[in-house]
């Protein structure tokens, strides 16, 4: 039997204090609502602009068994309708980012560094390779909101996730 889209879940990490997050998965979903991950873009934040960062973990829920998804792929499908811009990363094993101390900062201007991508499909997507119900894997989400745009109430965008089961 396939993995359904259904068991396919976005978790929080062990630490989600402010802009603070990172950490190791936990057991606790993050809903599909908006404000789930980021908060609104302020009228402080955007007059004078602003980076935000959260690490995120994509599993399989305990229902699907033993199946794997494999060839996993993420990446932003609808973007914000505020000014602000969403960029991806994810961990590899050169990089230890567990913690939001230990990443490599965005430099703003909507160009990213090497390591934050602004993928809006699968082909240029993050690979995350196989997934299985105890292998989540860790996606960092960087938000980074220009000077002087537009404050947005209720924003939200869309991660797609996709893969192939056996």
């Amino acid at each position: 039997m396939a993995i359904t889209p259904d068991q396919i879940l976005l978790y929080y990490p062990e630490q989600t204090d402010g802009d603070l997050w990172g950490g190791g998965p936990t057991t606790q979903t993050i809903p599909q609502s908006k404000n789930a991950i980021f908060d609104d873009v302020t009228g402080d934040e955007a007059a004078t602009g602003d980076t935000e960062y959260r690490k995120v973990f994509v599993g399989i829920d305990s229902s699907a068994g033993s199946q794997a998804l494999s060839n996993v792929y993420v990446w932003i499908s609808v973007e914000t309708p505020g000014d602000d811009t969403l960029f991806l990363k994810t961990r590899n094993s050169a990089d230890d980012s567990n913690y939001y101390s230990d990443i490599p900062a965005y430099t703003g201007n909507g160009d990213p560094t090497a390591a934050w991508k602004h993928c809006t499909n699968r082909d240029d997507g993050i690979f995350l390779g196989t997934i299985t119900t105890d292998s989540p894997k860790g996606v960092w989400i960087c938000r980074w909101v220009p000077p002087e745009c537009s404050a947005y109430a209720n924003n939200s965008a869309v991660l797609r996730i996709e893969g192939e089961t056996a």
